[in-house]
């Protein structure tokens, strides 16, 4: 973007400072108990964009092959018309019952601690916050390698894979189910890489330059 600008407007100063995120917010949350089984979130308000069908069908093949996995997916609009179009991809009136929805609420960090994985599978994305958010919370994350999303690509790990491929889905949740987290060291990633301190220095940081270039 920062280059798109640079070569519409050449006569213009332009800088690019990364989004902050407050991480202060994540820390309060309600802990609640979800049903037994590896626990895995995922937004769904969009369905085609969000890649809902991928999820299932990644989720479907790994419960056919007798591993114990609830989906949970968080719909701030649309919950009726997600769960239609789910039904079309499942080919039944009735869903699984190891698909569940849960409503929105402020507190998102309280899903986010109280399940295992998160995925965005996306199709599109603009700067998905919703993967650091995840990561600081505990969550192993699995996200597709598209534009907004790889933005977060030095998050460790942060597992990515291809966009529509619901079998490297599947792969990447046992991956993760099976791996051991440093959560505190994603945490102090996080804050000093997007956290609002970083943020305010970088742009304090170019403020002094063109002062200094100005005297």
């Amino acid at each position: 973007m920062t280059n798109s600008i640079k070569r519409d407007f050449p006569k213009i100063d332009v800088r690019c400072v990364n989004n902050a995120i407050s991480f202060s917010r994540l820390d309060e949350y309600e802990v609640i108990g979800l049903d037994q089984g590896i626990s895995v979130m995922m937004f769904g308000a969009d369905f085609e964009r969000k890649g809902v069908d991928i999820t299932y069908k990644a989720i479907n093949d790994l419960v056919n092959k007798g591993y114990q996995i609830n989906l949970y997916i968080v719909c701030s609009i649309n919950e009726d018309i997600c769960k239609d179009k789910l039904k079309k991809v499942a080919g039944t009136n009735m869903l699984p019952k190891w698909v569940h929805f849960l409503p929105p609420r402020q507190d998102i960090a309280t899903y986010y601690r109280a399940v295992d994985i998160f995925v965005s599978p996306s199709r599109e994305e603009g700067l998905a916050y919703a993967i650091p958010e995840a990561a600081y919370c505990g969550c192993n994350v699995v996200a597709t390698k598209i534009g907004g999303q790889l933005y977060y690509e030095k998050i460790p790990g942060v597992i990515f894979i291809p966009a529509e491929d619901p079998e490297a889905l599947s792969n990447a949740i046992l991956s993760v189910v099976k791996k051991e987290k440093n959560r505190a060291h994603v945490e102090d990633f996080l804050v000093k890489e997007f956290g609002l301190k970083k943020w305010a220095n970088d742009v304090t940081e170019i403020y002094l330059e063109k002062m200094k270039e100005r005297r």
